[in-house]
């Protein structure tokens, strides 16, 4: 959702705006959590924290899906940054479950350095500067919990931050207008 942060002030209304965040939030996010956790039962999931790598093939087959119905629902709807913003939100998806399959990395560092790097792309706000500091400081908490809660090594948060920074740094550059 912080990508959508990013957009802000680049659409041509406040209602565009929150028609596009209802929309990523509802296809990208709560549709596929609900997927997940239904399916989840029948496959064998033991919880909804999806501790064990085999649990979590589910949860990023959906969110792929979620991201690429977001897209299509909403491209040329918006301005480019969110467009090539979500772009890479679904690619950094499709990354960590591809890489989740053979190794571990961190989603969470995935989803946080994603959305840092469409505040940090967005020139409005580089302007601005309290944003990015903001969201330097919450992509840092984010990476900091997950190895305080032992769910990670240092080096699956750097693979994450690097998958999800990575991936939606380079849709912002690299897809053209």
């Amino acid at each position: 959702m912080g990508m959508w942060l990013a957009g802000f002030g680049l659409f041509a209304s406040q209602a565009q705006w929150q028609h596009a965040l209802w929309i990523s939030f509802l296809v990208f996010a709560l549709l596929p959590l609900a997927l997940t956790l239904l399916f989840g039962r029948f496959a064998g999931m033991q919880n909804i924290f999806m501790r064990h790598r085999s649990e979590r093939h589910l949860a990023y087959v959906f969110g792929v899906a979620g991201g690429m119905a977001c897209i299509v629902l909403l491209w040329g709807q918006l301005p480019a940054l969110p467009q090539k913003a979500l772009l890479g939100a679904t690619l950094g998806v499709a990354l960590t479950g591809l890489i989740n399959l053979r190794s571990k990395i961190s989603a969470h560092a995935v989803g946080s350095s994603g959305a840092f790097a469409a505040l940090v792309w967005n020139p409005g706000l580089q302007a601005l500067g309290w944003p990015l500091l903001v969201g330097g400081v919450v992509v840092l908490g984010v990476c900091w919990a997950r190895l305080a809660l032992k769910a990670h090594t240092l080096m699956q948060v750097v693979a994450g931050v690097l998958v999800g920074f990575g991936a939606v740094a380079g849709c912002c550059f690299l897809v053209s207008e």
